[in-house]
């Protein structure tokens, strides 16, 4: 009795750290358990996305976020909004530079906070994080973009140009994404 007993408290355990949701850190936590953030030459600011508002504005050359996690982990999303074709930033992992690419990340579903044309927020091109909409059009979307790395010890993410866009913070927890949920998000046209 005492056998089956343990063995169900163990499945329904296992069951539930299985289904266990990702972790969404926003740039404001002071929650140094898991992760820290520094912040260079930006300022929080709102702009009309009360989901995520207030978000860390990267605006122009060299504004930066860097994160550094306790413990490393694995394939850890970076959420971020607002980004307009004119605005592109680099990334570091580790200290190394981490080039986007399809094989290197992913990003879900934009969400809407507003006026956002088109399937996408952001994109990869040349290896950065480019904004999807022409500045005209705006992109009032936040979306996380999954970074295909293990043991992460620190990402950096730095602007590179344009009028601004919003670091929300780290999502933490997530499975890796695989290549069909990755192409379904390429192809979605729901976002």
């Amino acid at each position: 009795m005492n056998t089956r007993l343990l063995t169900i408290c163990l499945f329904a355990v296992c069951c539930y750290t299985a289904g266990a949701q990702c972790l969404f850190i926003p740039s404001t936590s002071t929650e140094a358990g898991i992760l820290s953030y520094d912040f260079s030459g930006g300022s929080f600011q709102k702009y009309g996305c009360t989901q995520i508002d207030p978000t860390y504005w990267i605006s122009g050359n060299g504004k930066s976020v860097t994160i550094t996690f306790v413990q490393p982990t694995s394939y850890p999303c970076l959420r971020v909004w607002g980004m307009n074709t004119d605005d592109t930033a680099s990334i570091h992992v580790n200290g190394e530079n981490y080039p986007l690419t399809a094989s290197t990340g992913s990003y879900d579903k934009k969400t809407l906070c507003g006026t956002s044309p088109g399937t996408e927020g952001v994109v990869f091109v040349n290896g950065k994080l480019v904004g999807a909409n022409s500045p005209s059009l705006g992109n009032y979307s936040f979306q996380d973009v999954q970074l295909n790395a293990e043991n992460v010890a620190s990402i950096t993410l730095t602007g590179l140009s344009g009028s601004g866009w919003g670091f929300a913070g780290v999502v933490v927890k997530c499975p890796k994404r695989n290549e069909d949920e990755r192409k379904k998000s390429d192809v979605d046209p729901t976002k």
